[in-house]
């Protein structure tokens, strides 16, 4: 499956800078995988809103990954130094939660995401 944004629109569109040249490829996939299906297969990557859906997603998934490897920092102090990460086992059902905000902004009110009939029939 080919992304439906590339590092180019990620950095000179978007304006994103989280994510790694490098990385890019591989969460722009997994993003655009996930913008395909809560659009039912509708998302076109001519549009816009679905470039910046994905380039949105492909951050979360990257902040998910590291929460989940531990490496992602809960906290962190300057005096006495100490720092704190993320438990990967304290995620959940809440990772859907955060990507599906973070693609919603983008696509809400496009009428992609719309899960409904599209025509009515009369009745006779």
């Amino acid at each position: 499956m080919a992304a439906y944004a590339d590092y180019a629109y990620y950095r000179d569109s978007y304006r994103g800078s989280a994510v790694s040249e490098a990385d890019f490829p591989g969460l722009a996939v997994k993003a655009s995988a996930y913008v395909r299906a809560i659009t039912f297969g509708r998302a076109d990557a001519d549009r816009e809103e679905v470039k910046d859906a994905t380039c949105s997603a492909a951050e979360m998934i990257q902040q998910l990954e590291k929460e989940r490897s531990g490496t992602a920092k809960s906290s962190e102090s300057v005096g006495s130094w100490s720092v704190s990460y993320l438990n990967p086992n304290s995620l959940g059902a809440d990772e859907r939660t955060r990507l599906s905000q973070a693609v919603d902004m983008y696509l809400a009110g496009t009428g992609l995401m719309y899960a409904g009939v599209d025509r009515c029939f009369p009745t006779p």
